[in-house]
């Protein structure tokens, strides 16, 4: 399979990347084992716990954290610097893994959180890591309930939305189904293309969600396989950066209820990056791009 690359038109026959295969398709360009908890603190880290706008703000300190108010969700997602709630820590690693964590909110921490009911954990490598096109994967387990609402997704380093890769997302109601989906502007309106899978119940183990993004089309895999593979729209040909987080309540998958469990967590075993064999790619202050 022929794929364009580089900044002119200089075409290269690439290798297809095998999921089930990576070490001898693909090159690791970026990967979080979770041994510990890098978080962007400033000046160093990998993990940012704020939005891309706070971010790109210098807000990182100040603000008190955020939501997706467009979203309906009804948590309130931590800033680790900002002290105020420091003490509250919704991202924690233990025995190789991360889990974000959903709590119900103590009424004296409301004032804090903007009045929200419940907080949670939300990272993203908007400050360290973005890369253009590859093979972009977690080993993770969701959280069973009413109104918890997983994401492993992908959006572009200059904040324009759409496009959007959402590599896997989870209804806590709905425990043997995951949801990937292609977000674009490509028609001047907000169309999305969608993979359903499962079969098996996602909260009792781990399993592998991929997406193989390339500059002709966009593949989605589950445990290796693949699930849905859709055009590369026009739009989706800029550097993206990961985010993690585990959302409660929203439009999609309503709010939760009396047999909803607080505390539970969104279970990350990993996550890793790779690139195509033969591409060089460059290192930086934002990570791994494409040349």
């Amino acid at each position: 399979m022929k794929r364009r690359y580089g900044c002119d038109d200089v075409w290269k026959e690439l290798m297809a990347v095998d999921p089930n295969n990576l070490a001898g398709t693909a090159q690791l360009t970026f990967s979080d084992e979770f041994d510990s908890l890098r978080l962007w603190n400033g000046s160093t880290g990998v993990w940012s716990t704020t939005f891309w706008t706070s971010d790109m703000d210098g807000a990182w300190a100040t603000s008190n954290g955020g939501t997706l108010e467009g979203n309906d969700e009804l948590q309130w997602y931590i800033n680790a610097n900002w002290g105020p709630t420091a003490a509250i820590d919704p991202w924690s690693v233990s025995g190789g893994g991360l889990s974000l964590t959903a709590s119900k909110a103590a009424a004296s921490l409301q004032p804090q959180i903007n009045g929200y009911d419940y907080v949670s954990g939300m990272v993203n490598t908007w400050h360290s890591f973005v890369q253009q096109y590859g093979y972009f994967e977690i080993n993770a387990k969701m959280p069973a309930g009413q109104g918890f609402w997983p994401a492993f997704w992908l959006m572009q380093q200059d904040g324009d939305w759409p496009p959007e890769l959402d590599v896997v997302e989870f209804l806590g109601s709905d425990v043997d189904t995951g949801h990937s989906t292609l977000h674009t502007m490509q028609t001047g309106d907000h169309t999305q293309q969608s993979a359903t899978y499962g079969g098996v119940d996602l909260t009792a183990g781990f399993h592998r969600y991929g997406v193989n993004w390339q500059a002709d089309y966009v593949t989605f895999y589950f445990d290796g396989r693949e699930v849905g593979r859709f055009a590369t729209p026009s739009d989706l040909h800029e550097p993206m950066y990961a985010i993690l987080n585990l959302a409660v309540g929203g439009w999609w998958p309503g709010d939760p209820n009396a047999s909803t469990p607080f505390p539970s967590s969104f279970e990350i075993d990993y996550i890793r990056v790779y690139g195509d064999v033969g591409i060089t790619y460059l290192n930086g202050a934002q990570g791994a791009d494409r040349i």
